[in-house]
Order: structure tokens, then sequence, then C-alpha cells
């Protein structure tokens, strides 16, 4: 009974590492990409005329 969970114990912190490792790219990839279409949203209402729509596609 000890021995598994011991064995649960050290697979989930593996896990976790793994997740540690991933998520600085993840947030880093997500934040920008946010950023630019947040940005492109708001070029798009600050350059464009009021009446006209900002068609952006945002890569």
């Amino acid at each position: 009974m000890l021995v598994n969970l011991q064995l649960r114990q050290i697979s989930f912190l593996k896990f976790a590492g793994q997740i540690n490792e991933f998520i600085p790219v993840f947030t880093v990839h997500y934040i920008s990409r946010i950023f630019t279409v947040l940005s492109s949203i708001f070029i798009g209402k600050v350059v464009m005329h009021p009446g006209q729509s900002a068609d952006f596609s945002p890569i």
C-alpha cells in the first residue's frame, strides 16, 4: 500500500514538473498572441473611421 502511494506521488511530481516547464512557454505565447489581437483591434478602432468596420485577421 505504501509503495503504491509513493509511486503515485513520484509520477505526480514528474507530471507537475513537466507542466511547470510547459507553462511559461504556453503563457508567453498566449499573452503575446492576445496582446497582438487586442492591439490590432485597438488600432483598427482608432485608425479606421467610426462608421467603417475594422476587418482585421489577427495572426
